[in-house]
């Protein structure tokens, strides 16, 4: 889609699609383009865990509160946080599903009138969350989720990666942010590992997310091996969230030669396309109120991407500790690569120009 200028951060957008049928759908949308990598309730913001340097979360005080703030203060990547979890509160007071976004359209008119650039957003908790994804998936300019699965439902984190799935088909095409659980629900309570950590965040990556915080209730801070862990999947998804930020997922474009290695595709408009290749070969069981997870590695197989035929993928790079090229081979419009191995997760980047 071509612009005159570029759209003014904030600014109210009508898209409609059109066909050769006619129109087929049309959404009021805001301009802003955001990835945060952040934490949920305290702020976490530290550079050497390759945190965002600013909070994103601005807490929206109600007209009553009298409080008076200064908007050349705020971050300028954030958003207002109107409502915390409406759902709950609908079935707290015994009021009909939906009553809380009276009260969540009144801090979005509040908020717009003092401050127009900057969006705002919802967070949806994960009690019955099938249905409060769509009844207040629109309510605001983003939605904010927290399946927790794992810790909540001792369940795969893969499951994670479903309701971020849900939550998007909801309230799309307002983007989704997720919450990543990083904390042992209660005292005694077994702690969730880091390898549900990277696993549960590129679950809910591959599913186009547009951002991750984590809540922690401070608790990671006190596992170093989870908060070590933290720290390499933030350097990974500042890498790669240019790419992130403007990718939609495609079913079906990558597929790997081993059945145990999904792969997942994001395409990122004409700039290149993600692949996020998970290894499904691993199981957790609970020791010393920690849970530990196991896997096998995988070995010398091979990822085929088909490429959208827009796309010129000039560069492949693995993203990890360190950025190396990898080896790729063009065979009628489709790109094989091979991979010597696989822990957990592998990131793999191709772009139509310079990385």
């Amino acid at each position: 889609m071509d612009l005159p200028a570029p759209l003014a951060r904030g600014k109210y957008v009508s898209v409609r699609l059109e066909t050769a049928e006619g129109s087929i759908g049309q959404a009021l949308v805001r301009a802003f383009s955001f990835f945060p990598i952040t934490s949920y309730s305290n702020p976490d913001t530290r550079l050497e865990f390759s945190f965002d340097p600013q909070p994103f979360h601005v807490k929206c005080q109600p007209a009553a509160s009298k409080k008076v703030i200064d908007l050349k203060s705020l971050p300028a990547q954030s958003a207002w946080y109107l409502f915390s979890c409406p759902n709950c509160t609908d079935e707290d007071q015994c009021k009909p599903w939906g009553t809380s976004a009276v009260e969540i359209i009144k801090r979005a008119q509040e908020t717009y009138r003092l401050d127009p650039s900057r969006p705002n957003h919802t967070h949806v908790c994960e009690a019955y969350k099938e249905r409060a994804y769509f009844i207040y998936g629109e309510v605001c300019d983003i939605m904010f989720i927290n399946p927790y699965e794992v810790v909540f439902h001792d369940r795969d984190p893969s499951r994670n990666g479903y309701f971020a799935g849900l939550g998007k088909l909801a309230c799309e095409p307002r983007p989704l942010m997720t919450i990543q659980e990083a904390f042992a629900r209660g005292q005694g309570a077994p702690f969730i590992s880091p390898e549900q950590v990277r696993l549960g965040v590129y679950y809910q990556v591959v599913e186009g997310v547009k951002g991750i915080s984590y809540y922690s209730k401070n608790q990671y801070t006190k596992y170093p091996a989870l908060e070590q862990e933290i720290g390499r999947i933030n350097r990974e998804l500042q890498a790669i969230k240019a790419y992130l930020k403007i990718g939609e997922p495609f079913a079906g474009l990558a597929v790997a030669s081993r059945p145990e290695v999904l792969a997942k595709s994001i395409v990122a408009g004409d700039r290149g396309l993600v692949v996020i290749l998970i290894n499904t070969g691993y199981r957790t069981a609970i020791r010393d109120e920690k849970r530990e997870t196991t896997f096998s590695p995988q070995e010398n197989f091979t990822v085929e991407v088909a490429v959208p035929g827009w796309l010129e993928i000039k560069q492949a790079v693995e993203i990890g500790p360190e950025t190396r090229p990898v080896q790729l081979q063009k065979k009628k419009g489709k790109i094989i690569i091979p991979v010597d191995r696989i822990e957990l997760t592998k990131i793999l980047l191709l772009t139509a120009g310079g990385t």
